[in-house]
């Protein structure tokens, strides 16, 4: 059978898990502390009402946003760790 990738499975397998275990211990943990800290900005200024709004989605869509650029900082900086060693 002809390999037809120019990367091998295992390095795929190696970062889904890394991503993963990643989103699970950095990215959602940093998604809950972010939108707590933008709401309760928002709350602090009197503008609680846009929280609690469908405008409020913002706040959320900021926080995965922030969640997911950290997953995927950690995971890089860790597989570049991870081959150079």
């Amino acid at each position: 059978m002809v390999e037809t990738s120019a990367v091998p499975r295992e390095r795929f397998a190696l970062t889904g898990s890394v991503y993963v275990i990643a989103l699970a211990f950095i990215g959602l943990p940093a998604m809950y502390v972010s939108y707590a800290f933008l709401a309760g900005i928002f709350n602090a200024f009197g503008m609680g009402a846009f929280v609690t709004s469908a405008a409020g989605f913002l706040l959320l869509v900021v926080a995965f946003l922030i969640g997911m650029w950290l997953t995927g900082a950690t995971t890089e900086r860790f597989l570049e760790y991870w081959t150079a060693n």
